[in-house]
């Protein structure tokens, strides 16, 4: 049971540049938002639509809205991409807690992310 998702609540960032893996976006930001015990922000260096690579145009939320996000995820670097969900549930397991990981991979019916 995601028995802390009552009691607190955070913003927090996912930088993003040009040619960022839109999967790897996606399924970063779904997993934490289904911790119910955060929100989700997209920030880029600029406001300006980032195109990703393969070709999607992504509108960053606006400045003063993330930066006072409570803190930043990790960047979406290239070798993160083939691993995006088992890397988040593990960071969301690591602050949340092992209840919180495996509610959120109950959600999207993945088990492969979770310890046999």
């Amino acid at each position: 049971m995601n028995t802390l998702a009552f009691w607190r609540h955070e913003t927090l960032r996912i930088d993003i540049e040009p040619g960022v893996d839109e999967i790897a976006l996606a399924l970063t930001a779904d997993a934490w938002s289904r911790t119910y015990q955060s929100r989700v922000l997209i920030a880029a260096a600029d406001e300006e639509v980032v195109t990703t690579q393969g070709g999607i145009r992504v509108i960053p939320d606006k400045k003063q809205e993330y930066e006072a996000s409570d803190a930043s995820l990790p960047a979406l670097a290239a070798s993160f991409q083939v691993r995006a969900l088992d890397t988040s549930l593990q960071q969301i397991g690591e602050r949340y807690g092992r209840p919180t990981r495996k509610f959120v991979a109950t959600q999207l019916e993945y088990s492969a992310g979770l310890p046999k």
